[in-house]
């Protein structure tokens, strides 16, 4: 059976065969009917989504363990937050994350995460709009990268970091402090 939703991993619920648990990159997916249809059964993982394992114990009822590549959670049944049908595209999540360290001096890591290949531009402003860096202006591939910002020859001040990829456009302000 095919499916639109490209799943990293799965787990069978030993309880009820008719339920399956799936990890993608953008969370953790539940369907009651051996696959016909998927429904977004938690997608709170932070910093990611992307689900590498799921673990499902006999009779816990629908309590499951899900590891991403940052955090192990635990997974109640009452976190259910969407749903998709087997027919519907899940679209991915792209996310720009806050700098760090911010206030920086004078360099700053700026990390951002893409669901797909695409093309993608980070760009650095001023206070006023005025762009002082382009720190990326290529194709790039699906999953997390990382840019460091050197602002050596900027003063202190409020700057703004654009990430424009896949036709999503994030923001964050950073604080250059000297």
């Amino acid at each position: 059976m095919e499916t639109p939703l490209q799943f990293t991993s799965l787990e069978v619920n030993y309880d009820n065969n008719n339920i399956l648990y799936a990890g993608s990159t953008a969370g953790m997916y539940r369907t009651t009917n051996r696959g016909i249809s998927w429904h977004l059964y938690n997608n709170m993982f932070t910093p990611s989504k992307k689900v590498l394992g799921i673990v499902k114990q006999p009779g816990s009822g629908d309590t499951v363990i899900v590891c991403t590549s940052d955090a192990v959670y635990k997974v109640f049944r009452d976190q259910l937050t969407s749903s998709v049908n087997s027919n519907a595209w899940v679209p991915g999540v792209y996310e720009l994350y806050q700098n760090y360290p911010n206030p920086f001096n004078p360099e700053t890591v700026i990390e951002f995460f893409s669901p797909e290949e695409t093309q993608a531009t980070l760009t650095v402003y001023d206070a006023v709009g005025r762009k002082v860096a382009e720190l990326l202006n290529s194709r790039i591939s699906a999953g997390r990268h990382s840019v460091v910002f050197n602002s050596a020859t900027l003063g202190s001040g409020v700057y703004f970091c654009r990430l424009q990829a896949g036709g999503v456009i994030k923001s964050i302000v950073m604080i250059l402090q000297k």
